[in-house]
């Protein structure tokens, strides 16, 4: 790992070892100002985008050229895709909603298991833009509905149902397992 990707990952457990107390705020600062890459990955192919977990210091990424679409095996977005605030930051910053990981995971599927509808709006909408409903479904795919069934929040199952994203007996059957009575009552109603 670089020292930017350490800094980057670190940053926000306080700073203090068993040794020393380090600035992370600062430390990543000079490290950017003096040409530190944002897109090195570090020997499992991931970014330093994926590990930051503080809003600062995504934006500090960011400001500092880290491309939320750097090819990498683990997207920053699907990493961050239940945190509604890092979903909107890197959407601002042009990352791709339509990423998938090797597992064939997606931002949307990650947010909708969450049921976090302030995430989930802002990447249907981003899926949305630009394409037809049909390829829209397409890229949300039933993955999508079925991590909704499952994380069992109403109000998310409601919005992929208004995409148009069919349902099937197994999600059903998955909201009703997880005792997510509300939604199942909606995926029933849509069969």
């Amino acid at each position: 790992e670089t020292a930017l990707f350490r800094a980057a990952k670190f940053a926000g457990g306080g700073g203090t070892t068993d040794r020393y107390t380090i600035d992370y705020r600062r430390t990543l600062a000079l490290l950017l100002q003096a040409g530190a890459a944002p897109n090195v990955p570090n020997h499992n192919r991931s970014l330093p985008l994926y590990f930051a977990r503080e809003d600062w210091v995504i934006a500090a990424l960011l400001a500092g050229g880290a491309n939320p679409n750097a090819p990498t095996d683990r997207p920053p977005l699907i990493e961050h895709a239940a945190h509604p605030e890092r979903v909107r930051r890197l959407l601002a910053a042009g990352a791709r909603a339509d990423v998938r990981d090797v597992h064939g995971t997606s931002p949307l599927d990650v947010a909708a298991g969450a049921g976090q509808l302030a995430s989930v709006q802002p990447l249907v909408a981003a899926i949305n833009a630009g394409k037809g409903a049909a390829a829209a479904r397409a890229v949300m795919g039933g993955s999508a509905l079925r991590s909704a069934a499952a994380g069992g929040n109403p109000q998310v199952v409601a919005l992929l149902l208004a995409q148009g994203l069919p349902p099937d007996v197994d999600m059903l059957h998955l909201a009703v397992s997880g005792g997510h009575l509300a939604a199942a009552r909606q995926l029933q109603q849509a069969l």
